[in-house]
C-alpha cells in the first residue's frame, strides 16, 4: 500500500483557560525532516511532538504549527525571562562599543525582545496542558497520516494503470522482433544481389552475416530485465512499509534497460514504440516522486 508525502491534518481544542490549534502539513521530502513551530513558551514540548510525527512519517518535510491563545475573562500573567533579558542588553552593549556608537538600550527595547516578556496562564497544570497539546497532535497527526494514504491509494492506482501499459509495450516488443530480424535478412539479401553477380553470394556466409545482425539486435536480456523490474515494481506497491526510493531506484534500471533498448532495435516502428516506452517510465518517475 502505497502512501504519498503530501497532506494536511488539523485540530482545535480548549480548556478553561485556553483555545489551542494544532497544524500539521507535509510535502515531498528525501529524508524525514519535521518542523516545530511553537511559542518560545512551548518549547519544552518540541521533542515529544517531533517525536509524534515521526512516529507517523518515515519521508516527507513536516511543519507542525501549535498555537495557544488566553480564552476572554482569563486570567493571565506576565513572565520574565531574566537571562535573556541580561542576555540582550549585554550584547546590545557590546554592539555599541564595538561600533562606537553612544546609545544605551531602554527597558522598552528590551522588553520587545523576542522571548525576553512572555505571558502565560495564572492557571492550568503543566500536565493538563502537555496532555491537551498531545491528544491534539495525535488527532492532527492522524488525519494527515488519513490524508496522504488516501492520495496514496490514488497514485497506485495510476502506477499499475502505467505499469499495465509498459508490460504491454514490452511484449509488442518482444512479438515484433522475429519479423523484424527475418525482413532484415532479405533486405541484406537484395542488396547482396544488387552488388554481386547472380550466384556469387556464399549462403553459409550470408548466414553469419545475419547472425552476426541478429546478435547485436538481441533484445532478449534487456526484455527479460524489463519483466522482472515490473514484478517487483508491482509487489513493492503491496508492501506496508515505505518504498517510495525502492520504486526510484527501480525505475533508474527500467530507463538503463529502455535505452539499451532503444540502441538496439533494427525497426523504425519498434523504435517508435520504444520512445513510447520511455515516456510513460518517465511519467511513472515523476509520479513515484511523490510516494513516501
Amino acid at each position: 500500500m502505497l502512501r504519498s508525502m503530501t497532506g494536511f491534518g488539523s485540530a482545535r481544542g480548549e480548556d478553561h483557560q485556553r483555545a489551542y490549534s494544532v497544524e500539521v502539513k507535509s510535502v515531498n521530502h528525501r529524508h524525514c525532516d519535521v518542523r516545530v513551530h511553537a511559542p518560545p513558551s512551548w518549547s519544552g514540548l518540541t521533542a515529544e511532538l517531533e517525536s509524534l510525527v515521526r512516529a507517523e512519517v518515515a519521508r516527507g518535510r513536516v511543519d507542525l504549527s501549535l498555537e495557544a491563545r488566553t480564552l476572554p475573562g482569563r486570567n493571565v500573567a506576565a513572565v520574565v525571562d531574566l537571562d535573556r533579558a541580561r542576555a540582550v542588553y549585554e550584547a546590545g552593549r557590546l554592539l555599541g562599543q564595538e561600533l562606537e556608537i553612544d546609545s544605551s538600550m531602554s527597558l522598552e527595547m528590551i522588553m520587545a525582545a523576542p522571548g525576553v516578556l512572555l505571558t502565560s496562564d495564572r492557571a492550568g497544570e503543566p500536565d493538563e496542558v502537555r496532555a491537551k497539546v498531545v491528544m491534539l497532535t495525535r488527532e492532527a497527526v492522524a488525519k494527515l497520516a488519513e490524508m496522504r494514504t488516501r492520495e496514496g491509494r490514488a497514485i497506485e492506482a495510476d502506477l499499475r494503470r502505467r505499469l499495465l501499459a509498459v508490460r504491454r509495450m514490452v511484449e509488442d516488443i518482444r512479438a515484433a522482433l522475429p519479423g523484424v530480424v527475418a525482413e532484415r535478412r532479405s533486405r541484406l539479401e537484395a542488396r547482396l544481389c544488387e552488388l554481386l553477380a547472380p550466384g556469387a553470394i556464399d549462403p553459409t556466409r550470408l548466414a553469419q552475416e545475419v547472425a552476426i545482425l541478429a546478435d547485436r539486435a538481441d533484445t532478449a536480456e534487456e526484455l527479460l530485465r524489463l519483466d522482472s523490474h515490473s514484478d517487483q515494481f508491482a509487489t513493492m506497491m503491496n508492501h506496508e512499509d515505505a518504498v517510495g526510493r525502492r520504486l526510484d531506484f527501480l525505475l533508474q534500471e527500467m530507463h538503463r534497460e529502455a535505452n539499451t533498448l532503444g540502441a538496439k532495435v533494427m525497426s523504425a516502428a519498434l523504435a517508435h514504440v520504444v520512445v513510447e516506452l520511455k515516456s510513460e517510465l518517465e511519467r511513472i518517475r515523476e509520479q513515484v516522486q511523490n510516494v513516501e
